[in-house]
């Protein structure tokens, strides 16, 4: 940079400083400073928050469909992300909010929770609607759609595209309203989309029961401090629907099963969900939830012919990968493989 350049910037500088000290003095001598305070806050208000409320509604009410971080339910109605604008239960006045309403781009599909039969209805209220029956004994109702992708009595699978987002009947923009009913009441759909789990593992994956006693004394033969929570990895497992020894698997190529020795944070995560135990330690039982998740979400739509674990670490998954390493899934394979040689039989 020239000396003339240098003196140019620095007199731009200079300028700059004066022309604002000019204008809010200006201000300020024209309307007081405390009408100018006051007037600066109303344009925050109603400028700058509603801009925040929009575009980052999230960083209060996110919960994404993208579930690879646990955030997020197991199973989710539409195919996407979405933030949820309004929640179970909430007073509106002449009636109570009995459903959650889940904002997101219209047109994006709607999907069957469960398996089940659908019916088509419509209402000024809830516009173009489905209700399904699913196959789970619980009422699903959707509403405010765009269109329909199935007809009245159809049977459909978990996961089928069944609507799409609209903002027909009483509706201020494109959302889904949705709705769940258990046992003859409407339930609070966040816990009951917690409780579905998703059906897209292979037999080989999904869970099974295990010979605990097998399990542990294997793992204390590797001199593993996971020999002690073989409990935790079958209760995950049942819970969401995962192999137990798929998880203990992917502990053995991560942390080489958490060696006896390793510290405390590495057994709250030996998964490294969320990056790396380094940073992130829940738990051991919170972060095999968030693995058996992220196994779930990254199994979806399996390439016929495609390995399955070979799928939830590869590039081509358009839902990401479980671990850069393209090598990971060939070590949890033969890991998974030892562990149903030694000690896969139930008991």
């Amino acid at each position: 940079m020239t000396v003339g350049s240098i003196v140019r910037n620095q007199v731009k500088t200079q300028v700059k400083k004066k022309a604002i000290n000019w204008v809010w003095s200006g201000l300020a001598a024209t309307v007081g400073i405390p009408i100018l305070i006051f007037t600066l806050a109303g344009l925050c208000l109603v400028i700058v928050l509603p801009i925040m409320l929009l575009a980052g509604g999230a960083a209060w009410d996110d919960f994404s469909s993208d579930y690879i971080s646990g955030g997020g339910p197991v199973v989710s109605p539409i195919a996407g992300s979405w933030v949820l604008t309004s929640g179970f239960g909430e007073d509106r006045g002449d009636h109570y909010h009995m459903g959650i309403d889940l904002a997101a781009p219209a047109g994006t599909p709607v999907l069957a929770v469960v398996a089940g039969r659908v019916t088509i209805s419509s209402s000024g209220a809830g516009g173009l609607e489905i209700y399904l029956a699913g196959e789970d004994g619980r009422l699903y109702y959707y509403a405010h759609l765009s269109g329909y992708a199935v007809s009245s009595g159809q049977r459909v699978t978990q996961g089928s595209t069944i609507g799409y987002i609209g903002s027909t009947g009483r509706s201020t923009g494109p959302h889904l309203h949705f709705q769940v009913k258990e046992n003859g009441r409407w339930v609070n759909p966040l816990e009951v989309l917690n409780k579905l789990v998703p059906e897209v593992l292979p037999n080989e994956l999904s869970f099974k029961p295990i010979n605990r006693n097998e399990v542990s004394a294997w793992l204390a033969n590797r001199k593993s401090r996971l020999a002690d929570y073989v409990d935790i990895f079958e209760r995950v497992g049942q819970k969401y629907n995962v192999n137990p020894l798929l998880l203990l698997a992917i502990t053995g190529q991560e942390q080489s099963f958490v060696p006896v020795g390793s510290s405390d944070k590495m057994l709250g995560n030996p998964f490294n969900v969320y990056g790396s135990w380094v940073s992130y330690s829940p738990g051991l039982e919170q972060s095999a939830e968030i693995a058996a998740k992220t196994i779930n979400r990254l199994s979806l739509n399996r390439p016929p012919g495609v390995h399955p674990i070979q799928w939830i670490n590869s590039p081509s998954n358009p839902r990401g990968m479980y671990a850069t390493d393209q090598s990971w899934w060939v070590g949890v394979s033969k890991f998974l493989g030892t562990l149903e040689r030694v000690a896969g039989s139930g008991g």
